[in-house]
């Protein structure tokens, strides 16, 4: 079986938030499909999907929940019609997005909203103004996660 490169993240996450991973199953793998996530998210959630919440400095959800946040959490029902895609939060429910309106050769940026602005109304161009970036990319999301910000929290 081919590695996916994502063995180290999922390692150290497990060890320090003493959370399991498990393998998706095909109906799970159908939301990220149907979310339309960048080909690395749903390869690591397809493989490692977290089967509780990590409560780390960014939250990482089982599928099922960050779906949830697209359709029926604010701000994530108003900002996924305009190509962003919530997959975890932070603390305070503040959701971090794909940005899929950005085509970097790496892959979409990672934005995070704050669930107390007025998104409601927001066209495209002016949600962008409420995007703050946290990551360039997902692996820079996880590169943080298990670095700088694991860090910072302890």
């Amino acid at each position: 079986m081919q590695m996916s490169g994502f063995e180290q993240y999922v390692d150290l996450i497990a060890e320090r938030y003493g959370v399991s991973f498990r393998a998706a199953p095909p109906e799970h793998i159908a939301i990220l499909e149907e979310l339309g996530l960048p080909s690395e998210a749903i390869d690591f959630f397809s493989r490692y999907e977290p089967n509780s919440c990590i409560d780390g400095p960014r939250r990482l959800w089982p599928i099922p929940e960050f779906a949830r946040e697209n359709i029926d959490s604010v701000p994530g029902c108003y900002v996924f019609k305009h190509g962003y895609i919530v997959f975890a939060t932070n603390i305070s429910g503040d959701p971090c997005c794909f940005d899929m309106n950005d085509n970097s050769p790496d892959g979409p940026q990672v934005v995070q909203f704050w669930h107390d602005d007025s998104l409601e109304s927001k066209s495209r161009e002016e949600l962008e103004i409420y995007a703050y970036p946290i990551a360039a990319n997902f692996v820079e999301f996880l590169d943080l996660f298990i670095g700088k910000w694991y860090e910072n929290d302890r």
